[in-house]
């Protein structure tokens, strides 16, 4: 199958590059047919105890080849694609433990779950000391009209106003600490869009699966009014029924966004209780170009029975958006020198004792190469049992191309 889409692209790349061939003399100024770019990244994450006791070493190589294919005007397809090779700490240990207990999962098991309705991912390596790893997370093609947009195939529907956290965003969450992700999950899917004016128009997306309850539809509606942009929107989300809002404006210069979205269960909703997921942040640019955010999160769907640990092992879901009822991130973000910018964000909950302290650096190597350095430095009893090295210190080379 994944061959097979891989061929199609191929295809109808050759199909419209003898289209453009045989009308060239007419038309002169054309998009190029296909465009490239991407990157190579070699990221080392040294992870530690509280304690400073104990210490793992993990690395990864990672690289990112994006293309945009031209198919005539209006007709536009996406094809991008992660290769990762990993090896260190994690990759040893589960092989080691899948050698000993053949259920247990080795690392190329956890990575080959492709959460798609088409399965776009497969590991070519999986031994104790290496990992490889690739995966399609665009794949789509586009139809342009001047006032609409269809949109079929695995793409990112970002419905989010927020940063960290987007009750809105019901097709793909994404983490806010995976900083190495900047594209984040895409979603199979099919989204048409319609554009009345600016900011204004209706969107309609279907993230389809077997059943209802493993299927995501929904509807906004988005408008500008007093100067802010309204999204509103209701929809199927899984086995519960979602209404919600999320706006985008400012205060007197100061920004300010939020979210809010409302989830009831579908069956037997006349004697079950729903539960509100809400967000709202605030953002301010000093003259100096400093850069400084303050957002709140109500997690309305969190519990104590819960379990923290479990719910990191895979990507959280737009009803269950963190592991605590309650948090609050601040960040500021600063350009210190014309090559160096630096960061700082907090993620606190008091409520769950949640602590994650985030730092970095971004140095300015040469054109299109960068060196980032960046920590998380995270505090919270029932994470600390399960992780018992829940500290990581990050250094990243990056190339773009």
């Amino acid at each position: 199958m994944k061959h097979s889409i891989l061929f199609l692209f191929l295809l109808l790349s050759s199909l419209a590059h003898a289209q453009t061939d045989s009308t060239q003399s007419y038309e002169e100024e054309k998009p190029p047919l296909v465009t490239v770019n991407g990157y190579l990244k070699e990221l080392g994450s040294l992870s530690f105890s509280k304690q400073m006791t104990d210490f793992r070493y993990d690395n990864l190589i990672h690289n990112r080849l994006n293309s945009k294919w031209q198919f005539g005007k209006r007709l536009v397809g996406k094809l991008e694609v992660r290769n990762r090779i990993f090896n260190g700490y994690t990759t040893e240990s589960l092989y080691m433990a899948n050698q000993q207990m053949s259920l247990l999962p080795t690392y190329g098991n956890i990575l080959d779950d492709d959460l798609g309705l088409v399965d776009l991912s497969w590991t070519w390596a999986d031994g104790q000391h290496l990992v490889g790893h690739t995966a399609i997370d665009r794949l789509s093609l586009t139809y342009r009209s001047e006032k609409w947009e269809l949109q079929i195939g695995r793409q990112r529907i970002n419905w989010g106003k927020t940063m960290a956290w987007n009750p809105n965003d019901l097709f793909n969450t994404y983490s806010y600490l995976d900083f190495d992700y900047e594209e984040r999950p895409g979603a199979d899917a099919i989204r048409f869009q319609y554009f009345r004016g600016y900011a204004s128009g209706f969107e309609v997306a279907i993230k389809p699966g077997e059943t209802l309850d493993t299927t995501v539809a929904a509807v906004m509606l988005k408008h500008n009014h007093f100067n802010y942009d309204f999204q509103w929107l209701v929809a199927n989300y899984y086995h519960e029924m979602a209404a919600g809002l999320g706006w985008s404006g400012n205060i007197k210069g100061v920004g300010f966004k939020g979210e809010l979205t409302y989830f009831h269960p579908r069956e037997n909703w006349q004697e079950k209780t729903g539960y509100i997921n809400a967000t709202a942040g605030f953002s301010y640019v000093f003259p100096n170009s400093m850069f400084v955010q303050l957002e709140f999160l109500y997690n309305g769907n969190w519990d104590d029975t819960q379990s923290a640990a479990s719910l990191l092992s895979r990507p959280l879901p737009a009803n269950n958006l963190f592991i605590a009822k309650t948090a609050a991130l601040a960040g500021i973000s600063y350009q210190i020198h014309p090559l160096v910018s630096a960061n700082v964000s907090a993620i606190v909950s008091p409520t769950d004792q949640v602590y994650i302290f985030v730092p970095g650096l971004t140095f300015s190597l040469a054109e299109n190469f960068d060196f980032l350095v960046t920590a998380q430095i995270l505090r919270n009893k029932a994470l600390e049992q399960f992780m018992p090295t829940p500290n990581v210190l990050f250094g990243r080379l990056k190339w773009s191309f």
